[in-house]
């Protein structure tokens, strides 16, 4: 009998923060039961991407979450707002 493939239906370490923000790199590697190094690469990888940002506790530890804002000031929501608050700053001057 063939081994059932069940790579797809784990969760990615991205999606994964996305239920679990603020988790170290450790945290996320042994709950996905990854390596620290795997779980490291993929994290420099999505930091690069500006997917996910990494911040530190009162404690010094460094932890993971993902970024709300991943384009910035380029993000078109980000955008459209900036351009509505301008022509509502102007309608009332």
């Amino acid at each position: 009998m063939a081994k059932k493939n069940t790579a797809n239906m784990d969760p990615t370490v991205f999606e994964f923060l996305g239920g679990h923000p603020g988790m170290t790199t450790g945290e996320i590697a042994n709950a996905l039961g990854k390596t620290h190094a795997s779980v490291a690469g993929i994290l420099a990888q999505l930091i690069s991407s500006g997917r996910v940002i990494k911040t530190s506790t009162p404690e010094g530890k460094q932890v993971w979450s993902i970024n709300e804002m991943p384009f910035g000031r380029g993000n078109p929501v980000r955008q459209l707002f900036e351009q509505l608050l301008k022509e509502c700053r102007h309608a009332t001057a």
